[in-house]
């Protein structure tokens, strides 16, 4: 089960987010979830992932590693725990929680994806620019 979800229900609100998710690159997307990414939730929970992003082309070697998100473009490594091939729009659909992925698009650890989403944090909309 993918544990990054965003509040409230599927109201236009959150369908504005994935239409402005929609139109970011795959690096932003990495840099996002790198962000969201809670290094002291993660510092003992390392996953490493190599991501194929199969109507791009782009590939990723994605680590989280002592808390610490990292992302490596253009590389696939041996020591990965699994193997995702997706296309730029299924790996939207996981940071938004939804699985829509076949058995055949994950080899290794199938654990392992949901993984690297467990840490990630929702942020408030709520919080003040200016504060005296």
């Amino acid at each position: 089960m993918i544990v990054l979800h965003f509040a409230g229900s599927t109201t236009f609100r959150q369908k504005s987010r994935r239409g402005m998710m929609s139109g970011l690159t795959m690096e932003m997307a990495l840099d996002y979830l790198a962000i969201a990414n809670d290094a002291l939730d993660a510092q003992n929970d390392d996953v490493a992932i190599n991501l194929n992003v199969t109507d791009t082309g782009e590939k990723f070697f994605v680590e989280r590693k002592h808390g610490v998100f990292l992302v490596y473009k253009n590389e696939n490594r041996t020591n990965a725990d699994a193997a995702l091939n997706c296309t730029k729009a299924q790996f939207f659909a996981l940071i938004f929680g939804q699985n829509n992925l076949a058995q055949n698009q994950i080899t290794g650890d199938g654990a392992a994806i949901p993984k690297l989403f467990a840490h990630c944090k929702t942020f408030s909309r709520n919080f003040n620019i200016v504060e005296p």
